[in-house]
């Protein structure tokens, strides 16, 4: 299966300067439209310069090109008839569209072939905002389905445990929209994807008997590649998240049905497409490419988002080659801090290469948009200059101001929103990077006792629950209950602590279900382990994620 296309080179040899110059023309066209509204000349001359490039882009077979033109004649014909559809959002989605052209006519040179796949983010905008379905992200492609493949743990036979599988499967939803919030609103998506795929490999062990069990299998996979960052996290595949969490919903309204019914083929290829462009899978994505023979020779995920990047993300670069900028500058500085620490004070020599350093920053968080930063900055260069200027040796205590808005700028770098952050948030900022080193060791040490005891927990299943795996695990989560304590997460404590009991109560009793509690034990030190990465990063962290960690202790017989 291929998104490639192959064009017509010779074509578009002869005709593609002429093709440039109607793009240009349409451009024009509608930029003297978007001045003034109520001239409908300009956007009709827009229109036909479409329909010549549409022309172009048939004769060489440039056929996504030629499709995304098509919805945009939609979207130009609806604004020409209907005066109260010219929004500030319609002509923000034309005018991306035209932009995207030329840079999509310069990729296809370069490679010579077109990769139509590339265009439906922005063909979506268009069709969305003139009132047309939007394209599944495999619209291009040849994966299909195939009706006769079964998985090995499909049994229609199976009896399906519908009071057991409700009640968890409650509590896995819980799981799931608790991943899908942090994705929608944190930046870095990881551990809330995990948590998610955590949640839909439950589901799927304990429905895999049914027909069912293909959706939640391949969605497994999928959220696997989003979560180690072999899937690009896009807006369509956040959408697609969202479906998941749909699929939950429809499964818990209706159990039995959906138990026994097989997703849509639509459903299902769109998962199965995402699996094949992964260049590295994991062992969930692999699985499934084994049992469906998915193979896609010609292109892979690293391929498309390096070409999605250049023709949706052009001042990327930019925005790398300035934070390069200030960590090398912030290299420096620290440097010269360092050396007054050991020395014990800082000459005037020092003081000048570090207000120097403090100057470029400022300037480059200037160029971002870092007007409240370059203020600190400023202000402490000119503390600076009077030092200089008295021409003293200064102690290096004097300079841990300097040293906290070091400090700040790398909290500020390390946020995804550079330019919009006041002097409160500021503040707030400058506090918690005080704070953090001594907290984030407690944390991390808490992060790591939990990982020891999913482990050992895994290890004590396997070994079909040989006590011996289990040994120090109490003691481990005392350690990590102990640790949160001190950091006052009194509720995140008592989860440790309920699993502590749990653990000597199941040991003590030797229950022979240890398998399937041991699984909701992990939900809840899973959902534990999450809640930590949370607080890693803002120690105000809502507690509520820690209801699934709270539900799940119950089910197993230790409320809070």
């Amino acid at each position: 299966m291929t998104n490639k296309k192959a064009i017509n080179l010779s074509s578009l040899a002869v005709i593609g300067e002429e093709l440039k110059q109607t793009l240009q023309k349409a451009q024009e066209a509608w930029l003297a439209f978007d001045v003034d509204m109520n001239n409908s000349t300009q956007l009709k001359s827009m229109l036909h310069a479409l329909g010549q490039i549409n022309g172009a882009f048939k004769m060489t077979e440039m056929h996504g090109a030629s499709a995304l033109i098509e919805d945009l004649e939609a979207l130009g014909k609806l604004l020409l008839d209907n005066e109260n559809k010219r929004s500030s959002a319609a002509k923000a989605t034309v005018s991306n569209a035209l932009a995207l052209l030329p840079k999509y006519l310069k990729l296809v040179l370069a490679s010579s072939t077109a990769a139509p796949v590339l265009l439906i983010p922005i063909r979506n905008e268009v069709r969305s905002t003139a009132g047309l379905p939007r394209l599944p992200e495999q619209h291009y492609s040849n994966v299909t389905i195939d009706p006769q493949f079964t998985r090995e743990d499909y049994d229609s036979n199976a009896e399906f445990d519908q009071p057991a599988v409700v009640a968890t499967g409650k509590r896995l939803r819980q799981m799931y929209q608790t991943g899908l919030i942090g994705v929608l609103r944190e930046t870095n998506p990881a551990p809330h994807l995990m948590l998610m795929q955590r949640a839909c490999v439950r589901l799927h062990g304990q429905i895999k008997a049914g027909a069912a069990g293909d959706y939640w299998w391949l969605s497994t996979a999928v959220l696997e590649s989003l979560s180690t960052e072999q899937l690009e996290l896009t807006y369509s595949r956040r959408r697609w998240l969202s479906t998941v969490d749909k699929a939950f919903r429809v499964f818990l309204q209706d159990p039995a049905a959906a138990y026994y019914n097989r997703a849509s083929d639509l459903d299902l290829t769109e998962m199965l497409y995402l699996i094949s462009l992964v260049a590295q899978p994991g062992p969930l994505c692999s699985d499934v490419r084994a049992l469906v023979a998915l193979q896609n020779d010609d292109e892979n995920e690293r391929e498309l988002a390096q070409s999605r990047r250049f023709l949706y993300s052009a001042e990327q670069a930019l925005d790398a080659d300035r934070v390069a900028r200030i960590a090398e500058e912030m290299a420096q500085a620290k440097e010269i801090l360092e050396l007054a620490s050991s020395a014990h004070g800082c000459d005037v020599t020092g003081l000048q290469s570090l207000k120097d350093r403090l100057n470029t920053i400022s300037e480059i968080m200037q160029d971002a948009g870092g007007n409240t930063i370059k203020e600190r900055l400023q202000a402490q260069q000119v503390q600076l200059s009077t030092w200089i200027d008295a021409g003293e040796t200064i102690d290096h205590e004097s300079l841990l101001a300097t040293a906290d808005l070091l400090l700040l700028v790398e909290s500020i770098l390390a946020s995804d929103d550079k330019n919009a952050l006041n002097s409160a948030q500021m503040d707030s900022m400058l506090s918690h990077s005080q704070l953090a080193n001594a907290e984030l060791a407690v944390i991390k040490e808490a992060q790591a006792g939990i990982n020891l005891a999913k482990r050992a927990i895994t290890s004590y299943v396997e070994s079909e629950f040989d006590p011996v795996h289990m040994g120090n695990v109490t003691v481990t989560l005392n350690s990590v209950r102990g640790g949160l304590a001190v950091l006052n997460l009194v509720r995140a404590s008592s989860v440790a602590n309920r699993c502590i009991q749990f653990i000597e109560s199941t040991l003590k009793k030797d229950r022979s279900s240890d398998g399937s509690l041991l699984d909701t034990l992990a939900d809840a030190l899973i959902s534990l382990e999450y809640y930590l990465s949370q607080v890693e990063i803002r120690k105000d962290t809502d507690e509520g994620v820690l209801d699934v960690a709270d539900d799940s202790l119950a089910a197993i017989g230790f409320p809070a």
